[in-house]
């Protein structure tokens, strides 16, 4: 859900893991978010 007091026009986005790879997690769709990189980074899983 995007929220809409987070200015992120130019800047990228993440592909996020609801169940990590690591912990046997797809790449498929109902396993994935797209955040910024502040959410990402908030996630505690960020780095890559």
């Amino acid at each position: 859900m995007l929220d809409p007091r987070n200015s992120t026009l130019g800047k990228k986005w993440y592909a996020h893991h609801v169940v990590s790879q690591d912990a046997g997690g797809s790449d498929g769709l109902d396993n994935c978010l797209i955040l910024c990189v502040g959410c990402h980074e908030n996630t505690g899983s960020y780095g890559g």
